[in-house]
């Protein structure tokens, strides 16, 4: 159809713009800090890799990653580990990158907060700091999704990892069946909404699909979590019936400034669950189209103004 010709015209259009751009070492360049090199260079090999994962510039960036190091006596945040993680466990080889990914696994597990969720930083970090941390929605998803992409790629990760992460999406649920930017017991600052919503229910069933055991035989674990099921029906249902509603609103939960957010959102929950329509319409067709219109074909990028606005 005319949206999935247009994606792919602007898919092949960006990506030979961002090929381009990708230095010869293999990383595209944020700046001088390494922490956001490696974020930067994560996330565009990870979208290019959706497109051809063995493309020369794809396999480069992987192994740029797998040999970066966290400064003596340092570790890496959260998400850059989990950035790394995700994108080399998804799109590299298991046997060559199998120490990096059991590394950065590692970490992330033993930086899971006491509720089952993630921070900016491990515990140890933030106690060399003296700073407190707080669990987030964004960042714990992420790193969930880390973790299922290691234990697929064969890494070992302890299962108790999923389990906490179950309770975590479990209380962060409201009555309602939606889900508000944090835990209520961190000091909400939000409404239950569409991006929210969707980040929570994904998690609730990428951790307890997790949780039950990969590649276990028996699905006691599963059908036995009745207040796991029973929440991800409510978040699937609060979607059906909010969705139309506050979509007029498009990506709009950060003062309208952020298109972004929404689809991506869209984008975890469709991969985790395979719903695909909400109130009987095409959310990621509708996303997608409005997407496309960010798009600027003088600079071959997305901004954040719409067409002309400029690129990221």
């Amino acid at each position: 159809n005319e949206v999935e010709d247009q994606i792919a015209e602007v898919l092949d259009r960006s990506s030979e713009v961002l090929k381009r751009m990708q230095n010869p070492e293999g990383f595209w360049n944020a700046g001088t800090d390494l922490e956001a090199n490696i974020n930067l260079t994560a996330g565009l090999a990870s979208a290019l890799g959706e497109i051809n994962a063995k493309d020369e510039k794809v396999v480069a960036a992987l192994k740029w990653l797998s040999n970066q190091k966290a400064p003596d006596r340092t570790s890496f945040g959260v998400d850059t580990a989990a950035n790394r993680l995700g994108c080399l466990a998804r799109f590299g080889g298991p046997q060559q990158f199998s120490a990096t990914i059991q590394v950065d696994a590692v970490f992330l597990t033993e930086a899971q907060l006491d509720d089952g969720g993630w921070g900016p930083r491990s515990p140890k970090a933030s106690a060399q700091s003296d700073s407190v941390i707080i669990s987030d929605h964004d960042r714990s998803l992420g790193v969930l999704q880390a973790l299922m992409e290691a234990r697929f790629a064969g890494a070992e990760v302890d299962n108790r990892a999923f389990r906490n992460a179950m309770k975590y999406w479990t209380d962060a649920q409201v009555v309602d069946g939606g889900f508000t930017n944090r835990l209520t017991r961190y000091g909400t600052v939000s409404q239950p909404n569409v991006p929210y919503t969707a980040t929570g229910t994904a998690g609730l069933i990428t951790a307890l699909d997790m949780a039950s055991g990969f590649g276990a035989k028996r699905c006691s674990l599963y059908l036995g979590s009745k207040e796991q099921l029973k929440a991800i029906d409510a978040g699937l249902r609060w979607l059906d019936e909010g969705y139309k509603e506050e979509y007029r609103s498009f990506g709009s939960f950060v003062a309208n400034t952020d298109p972004y957010v929404e689809p991506e959102r869209l984008l975890a929950l469709g991969q985790a669950s395979g719903v695909s329509h909400f109130n009987d319409n095409d959310h990621f067709v509708e996303s997608a189209s409005a997407l496309l219109t960010h798009f600027d074909p003088a600079t071959l990028m997305f901004g954040v103004r719409g067409q002309g606005g400029g690129g990221l």
